[in-house]
């Protein structure tokens, strides 16, 4: 999936651009529906058949990064981009919630097949429901009314959206590179239990069938910190923006570094510290709403659909990387067990500690230059063509 988003990422946001979202996550969607239906088929039938179809799947998911960017910048008040973050961006903790518990009912009970057939209709429905009630502009909705319309321009007039993204000008901004690098951290360091949670648990001597039912666990408690997080960053009034973009960018990547040190050094005997140390990990994860995922939103505005998307890229990267390191670090079984765990939490922690470093320095919460300039461009008057007057 990982090789899937890399592939259809820039496709995915150029269709966005031209297109706007509505069309594009509706059409992703419905074939992403139809290749995850037939998804046992292909596992039935061949591992190269299977491959494919994953691949596909990455390719369809990698236009939910850049729907969130879009949606934030045209539906989303500039005094409510935190809360907006919260909602659009906790599509992965609410999956957690949704998805870990039927898959562990249904492979208990009726076999592993019907788990694809129940998230292709839950999508289909999903889908369904945002092409009939979601509109790309909020003044094309039948069921807005002037003062929201209001609302939503936060009294002023709504960007509008650059008929062609300025990538040179968006690569050069070390604010950006910022948002990034500490998108990447996160996505990475949240991975280490999502996707490895099972095998640490089994190193713990905890029942690993407990896995799916503590994820969910966590994902709801990661849901409301996260709803918490976005309501917190937009009513704090006390605060300049800067000043609560490093904060909680602080709370969502230093303090998780933190705690992945408290389990490195927590004794193995007392395994349940070790649980309570990891949901606190998670749930720090939360705050990133009004850290640097606000960050690009503000600094990103109109492009928000680009900055925000191409977070999808880092995220891909982390997909790709976690499994290498894990294999290379971290030996089941070995006499050295710790040792390799506690090499591959401190690897995590490091990185979460410098991208988190480089965002305090490099935040800032004003639009940036390229969107400035776009600005410009867009209120450009322009010339008429010379004509006789008699």
């Amino acid at each position: 999936m990982a090789i899937g988003s890399l592939i259809g990422m820039y496709p995915q946001n150029t269709l966005m651009n031209k297109y706007g979202p509505r069309v594009v996550l509706t059409t992703a969607s419905l074939l992403c529906a139809v290749v995850t239906a037939f998804l046992p088929w292909a596992l039935d039938t061949h591992y190269h058949v299977a491959l494919v179809f994953r691949i596909l799947q990455g390719i369809l998911y990698s236009a939910d990064f850049g729907v969130v960017g879009y949606v934030c910048s045209r539906w989303s008040p500039i005094s409510e981009v935190g809360i907006s973050l919260a909602a659009l961006s906790g599509f992965t903790a609410a999956r957690a919630v949704i998805q870990l518990p039927i898959a562990g009912w249904t492979t208990s009970n009726i076999g592993w097949r019907p788990i694809y057939y129940i998230l292709s209709i839950i999508l289909f429905i999903t889908t369904t429901v945002w092409f009939f009630f979601y509109r790309d502009e909020p003044e094309d909705h039948h069921l807005m009314t002037h003062s929201e319309l209001q609302h939503i321009a936060n009294g002023t007039r709504k960007e509008k959206k650059p008929e062609k993204t300025p990538y040179r000008e968006v690569l050069t901004e070390k604010s950006v590179w910022a948002v990034w690098f500490a998108g990447f951290a996160d996505i990475f360091a949240s991975f280490v239990f999502l996707v490895y949670g099972a095998q640490y648990y089994q190193y713990l001597g905890l029942d690993v069938q407990a896995n799916a039912w503590l994820n969910s666990m966590k994902g709801y408690i990661f849901i409301g910190v996260r709803i918490f997080a976005g309501v917190a960053s937009d009513r704090i009034r006390f605060l300049p923006e800067k000043t609560k973009l490093r904060l909680f960018n602080t709370i969502s990547l230093q303090v998780p570094a933190f705690f992945l040190l408290l389990v490195v050094v927590l004794p193995k005997e007392y395994p349940y510290l070790h649980v309570i140390c990891i949901t606190f990990y998670q749930a720090s994860f939360g705050f990133n709403c009004g850290g640097f995922y606000k960050g690009a939103a503000l600094i990103s505005r109109q492009l928000s659909y680009f900055v925000i998307g191409y977070i999808q890229l880092f995220k891909s990267l982390a997909t790709l990387l976690e499994p290498v390191l894990f294999s290379l670090l971290v030996l089941p079984g070995s006499p050295d067990a710790e040792l390799s765990w506690t090499s591959y939490f401190i690897i995590h922690a490091l990185t979460l500690t410098v991208a988190n470093t480089v965002y305090v320095i490099f935040a800032r919460s004003e639009p940036a230059d390229f969107v400035l300039n776009a600005d410009l461009e867009l209120n450009k008057p322009k010339i008429p063509c010379e004509t006789a007057i008699s």
